[in-house]
């Protein structure tokens, strides 16, 4: 589910039941606010939610230390974060399928390493076949 669709989603109860829920930002504090809302959102619907991961993407370097006050103050613990990858742009400039990225892409190794620690998954063809 991407933001706007999945925030639907979770208003009308159409998915009311999930193991392990990613929730994922830009590194903006727009988007970290709207962690806090989906979370708010979670709790007022009362869903069952089993596990949530937050994952900060397209972060240049380290999390900017405010973004890190920003979350802690809505009560959420960011769990991963994606580097920036320059390769994602040049794809979406391309039009090309970010499926067809490399491995070395660092978003790739990123991504990869969070299905392994979060979901047991060891080899990215699981999830996209």
């Amino acid at each position: 589910m991407d933001n706007e669709a999945g925030m639907e989603h979770l208003s009308r109860r159409t998915t009311q039941n999930v193991d392990h829920l990613f929730i994922i930002s830009d590194h903006s504090v727009k988007g970290v606010r709207t962690l806090g809302r989906i979370r708010q959102l979670i709790d007022e619907m009362k869903l069952n939610v089993n596990r949530i991961s937050v994952i900060i993407n397209m972060v240049s370097g380290t999390l900017d230390p405010r973004l890190g006050q920003e979350i802690d103050k809505l009560g959420i613990a960011y769990t991963d974060t994606v580097p920036a990858d320059e390769m994602i742009r040049e794809f979406d400039l391309k039009q090309t399928p970010l499926l067809k990225l490399p491995d070395n892409s660092p978003a790739v190794q990123a991504v990869a390493k969070i299905l392994t620690s979060r979901l047991g998954i060891k080899n990215l063809t699981e999830v996209s076949e």
